[in-house]
């Protein structure tokens, strides 16, 4: 899904709905693959990619290093809850 989209909003797109629609996709599904390598298991029955492996010390030696700093920090994980009051006062 995210190489399609990724693909599709590299051309023309003249609707702007569904340019739209095109990089909220993109965005939702982008999220989702960094929290599954990068965030820490908050729930017991997350799925993370560590748990895919054998080793991991190995993973944590393959991983690319993620952005570090505050404002990628404060931004990761906030894409579901953008509706959020809460998280919109900061």
């Amino acid at each position: 899904m995210l190489y399609g989209v990724t693909k599709k909003l590299q051309t023309e797109i003249t609707d702007p709905y569904v340019y739209n629609a095109l990089l909220e996709s993109f965005v939702v599904h982008a999220s989702i693959i960094l929290d599954f390598f990068y965030k820490p298991q908050v729930k017991p029955d997350d799925a993370k990619a560590i748990h895919y492996l054998n080793s991991i010390e190995e993973w944590n030696n393959l991983l690319p290093s993620y952005a570090k700093g505050p404002a990628a920090s404060e931004k990761m994980g906030c894409i579901g809850t953008y509706w959020s009051y809460q998280k919109t006062r900061r």
